[in-house]
């Protein structure tokens, strides 16, 4: 068994990984056992485990826990009985939350598993079952591509050839589950016993056509203990914090007035924090007795009731605020939210920060802003409750409420006619209605809609104006009088072909995004007119083959993008002059064969992404100029050659990613110079033969990739003057025979990868001056013969894998000094017959694999000492 060996196409993404070997398309190889009774068989399977545990993206958990462990645990207990496990609840009692936290303790217990976040709030369902496939079978399709039969049938393969974990969470509707039905559905049928389905929902009325009553989990309140642990958290910033004479009493009545409910435990702990008058707590305990917010009797109302005591609290600008976001704005940008406030608040970030400290907003990856979605659906209610002469909302939701006079009309500022197919009353209203409209939403209106919205009527004081998905052709022409416009979404107005030379007059708008916009085949040069414009979105335009010359004078740009491009041949030598540019994405504009030399002079500019860009050959030499770039990403760019000298003046550059460069041959020596330089990513660069000796001088370095870098021969003994590096992976390079002495000055070293590396027959015993190395990866080093007695000396190393050493003959006795290791991984050391006696030694591990280990002849006693060991591995050791 010489390893797992994949199509290079599907390799770059899982290139780190350590049973992965990299080959270029066209010399495929594949491992495949003759029988599932072969011992390669289930040396295969072990291998895919351990590589899809280390890809598995968890979703994250909250600051604080409380009472997680034990529920999950009992989940976990009923999936052993049950395929499909159904978990019911009302919102904000922690469904999503237990979902979460089980996901974390057990999703590597099955080969492959798949979180489904928040199904509910997606767009398309499609979206998520393109997920799905992405996380059990590894195909991922474009934003464009829809599932196909073929795709739907290699899930459900999966799902019953393999174990598998999903967790759909909250689900949502019927229509959901129904488009889910072939996991939910189809796959419960023919199912095996070792795949499992967890399922969420508000509804049990949604799942009991799918889920047996057997399955059903009810959710239930935190008990008294718990509540007070969670509300004391986010209070006082200490669960354990025991509060003044004063505060007790008080405490714990709030406490009990919130139900055991979670979330308003969170959200009532993050307003009364630092509060000390005590009246304050005193009003709002008042309020969440009297439930005075909303007395109705449904669940949602009785949660609301508690969470509008936040929203009573917060000063008339921050409520409009939390209007603007649970009605419209909540999953935008941090920065798109911002530019739609700036001119109507000072101040909008820190504003925001105190909804967030509230605990009603928060700030999730990639600058997105979250609300949860009762309190979003909180929100929506307040809004539409206003008195009519102040309504803040109208949502097509609720047709017979349209408001149908001009004066009513004209106190609306905000508007969703979002999926609105038909609205007789909207032709009632004059041309002079909606003066004071900011925020419209039009997402998947039909264009009937659209064109009687916005034909005729003057919209003077619209910010945000949302377009997506709509099937227009062209824009109304009154839309560029919209003067005050700061975003424009036209995302996936498939049908839309040109922009028209009018909106150039938009001098205030900060966003424009025409993103998947697949029609559109050129700009009007015009659009240099947009001084304002601080975002340009056009990804995923395959028809646009050109940008006009006057795209250069767009002086406020900061974002542009442009991945997805795919006839876009050249750009503007006037792209030069954006010199505020701080991020140009032209990823996977696969007709790009070059960059003008202009590009040097973006002085702002701090991310480039060329990934993709297979036809690119090289680099302008005035690349060297950008001094404020951090980020620089060339993977999968196959036809570059060599980088340019210039590179190593990118004083400020901290990551360099050439992933499957394949073309590569050689780095320049400059490349010695980059002295922020913290990532360096060549896996995959086939044809790289050797790196240059200044490669030592990189100071900064913390991660060094060189996997499947398969003609890679040696390393500079320089290597070893690489003070701050983490991370080395040299997996895959198949012909290094030899590490340098030089190694061992890795001080910093926490991870080393090895694996694959066949010709390589020893370490040198410097290898044992890693005092800060974690994992050592030395699998399928089929030649490797015997570990250096200085491997003892590691200290820290909690991980070492030999799978596959077939060639190793014993471990030395210095192994049992290694009192951090807890995982000994020795599958199949065909020639290992025996353990040194200092295994027994071995106080912190926790998993002993020698599996297929064939010729060992006994286990010693000694292993019986082993008392922290939770799992041995034993099959196909002989008896």
């Amino acid at each position: 068994m010489q390893g797992i060996l994949v199509p290079f196409a599907s390799a770059i993404q899982l290139s780190n990984n350590n049973h992965y070997k990299i080959e270029d398309a066209n010399h495929l190889t594949i491992c495949k056992p003759p029988n599932k009774d072969h011992p390669s068989y289930f040396l295969l399977l072990k291998c895919l485990k351990i590589c899809m545990e280390k890809n598995i993206l968890l979703p994250p958990l909250p600051c604080h826990e409380v009472a997680l462990i034990d529920k999950a645990k009992d989940i976990n207990i009923l999936l052993q009985k049950e395929s499909i496990v159904g978990l019911v609840g009302m919102g904000g009692i922690g469904k999503t939350t237990l979902c979460k936290k089980f996901y974390h303790l057990f999703h590597n217990q099955y080969d492959k598993s798949s979180f489904l976040e928040d199904v509910k709030s997606k767009d398309d369902i499609n979206d998520v079952i393109k997920q799905l496939l992405h996380d059990l079978c590894g195909k991922r399709l474009c934003k464009d591509e829809n599932v196909n039969k073929k795709d739907l049938d290699q899930i459900k393969q999966c799902m019953i050839s393999e174990k598998v974990l999903v967790v759909v969470d909250d689900v949502g509707n019927t229509e959901n589950l129904t488009s889910l039905q072939l996991v939910i559905n189809k796959c419960a049928n023919t199912i095996t016993p070792k795949s499992k389905i967890l399922v969420n929902c508000r509804n049990w009325q949604n799942l009991k056509s799918h889920v047996s009553e057997d399955g059903k989990v009810v959710m239930k309140s935190l008990e008294d203990e718990q509540a007070r642990e969670l509300f004391m958290f986010h209070a006082f910033g200490n669960a354990n914090h025991v509060p003044t004479k004063d505060f007790k009493n008080i405490c714990m009545k709030i406490i009990g007035a919130c139900g055991g409910l979670p979330l308003s435990l969170k959200v009532l702990g993050s307003f009364l924090c630092n509060t000390k008058e005590l009246e304050i707590w005193e009003g709002a305990l008042s309020k969440l007795k009297s439930g005075q917010s909303f007395t109705g009797g449904n669940d949602n109302e009785k949660l609301w009731s508690k969470l509008k005591i936040s929203y009573d609290y917060l000063d008339k600008q921050h409520q409009n605020m939390f209007l603007d976001i649970a009605c419209f704005l909540g999953g935008l940008k941090i920065n798109t939210i911002c530019r739609v406030w700036s001119g109507d608040y000072l101040h909008p970030k820190f504003e925001l920060q105190n909804l967030q400290h509230r605990s009603l907003i928060q700030w999730v990856e990639g600058g997105i802003l979250y609300i949860h979605e009762q309190l979003q659906d909180m929100g929506q209610n307040i809004a539409m409750e206003l008195p009519i002469m102040n309504r803040f909302i109208w949502k097509s939701n609720k047709p017979n409420l349209f408001p149908q006079k001009d004066e009513v009309v004209e106190n609306l500022e905000g508007i969703s006619l979002k999926k609105c197919v038909n609205l007789p009353t909207l032709s009632q209203i004059g041309s002079k209605g909606f003066h004071n409209l900011r925020l419209v939403d039009l997402t998947e209106a039909s264009p009937t809609i659209v064109k009687n919205f916005i034909q005729g009527r003057s919209f003077n004081n619209v910010k945000w104006l949302c377009f997506k998905k709509c099937m227009i052709q062209k824009l109304p022409n009154n839309l560029f009088y919209c003067l005050q416009l700061k975003v424009l979404d036209l995302t996936q107005c498939l049908s839309l072909e040109k922009i028209p030379s009018s909106i150039g007059q938009l001098n205030a708008l900060q966003e424009l995004h025409l993103n998947g916009c697949s029609n559109l085949k050129k700009l009007p040069s015009s659009i240099g007119h947009l001084n304002a414009l601080q975002e340009l979105g056009l990804s995923g335009c395959s028809n646009l083959k050109e940008l006009p010359s006057s795209i250069g004078h767009l002086n406020a740009l900061q974002e542009f993008h442009l991945n997805g491009c795919s006839k876009l041949k050249e750009l503007p030598s006037s792209i030069g002059q954006l010199n505020a540019l701080q991020e140009l994405n032209l990823s996977q504009c696969s007709k790009l064969k070059e960059l003008p030399s202009s590009i040097g002079q973006l002085n702002a500019l701090q991310k480039l992404n060329l990934s993709q860009c297979s036809k690119m050959e090289e680099l302008p030499s005035s690349i060297g100029q950008l001094n404020a770039l951090q980020e620089l990403d060339l993977n999968g760019c196959s036809n570059l050659k060599e980088l340019p000298s210039s590179i190593g003046q990118l004083n400020a550059l901290q990551k360099l990613h050439l992933i499957g460069c394949s073309n590569l041959k050689e780095l320049p020596s400059s490349i010695g110079q980059l002295n922020a330089l913290q990532e360096l990513h060549l896996n995959g660069c086939s044809n790289l033969k050797k790196l240059p000796s200044s490669i030592g001088h990189l100071n900064a370095l913390q991660e060094l990739g060189l996997s499947g870098c398969s003609n890679l021969k040696e390393l500079p003994s320089s290597i070893g003057h690489l003070n701050a590096l983490q991370e080395f992976h040299l997996n895959g390079c198949s012909k290094l025979k030899e590490l340098p002495s030089s190694i061992g000055q890795l001080n910093a070293l926490q991870e080393l990868n090895l694996s694959q590396c066949s010709k390589l027959k020893e370490l040198p015993s410097s290898i044992g001056q890693l005092n800060a190395l974690q994992k050592l990866n030395l699998s399928q080093c089929s030649k490797m013969e015997e570990l250096p007695s200085s491997i003892g000396q590691l200290n820290a190393l909690q991980e070492l894998d030999l799978n596959g050493c077939s060639n190793l003959k014993e471990l030395p006795s210095s192994i049992g000094q290694l009192n951090a290791l807890q995982k000994l991984h020795l599958i199949g050391c065909s020639n290992l017959k025996e353990l040194p006696s200092s295994i027994g030694q071995l106080n912190a591990l926790q998993m002993l694999d020698l599996s297929l280990c064939s010729n060992l002849k006994e286990l010693l006693s000694s292993i019986g000492q082993l008392n922290a060991l939770q799992e041995l591995d034993l099959n196909g050791v002989p008896t």
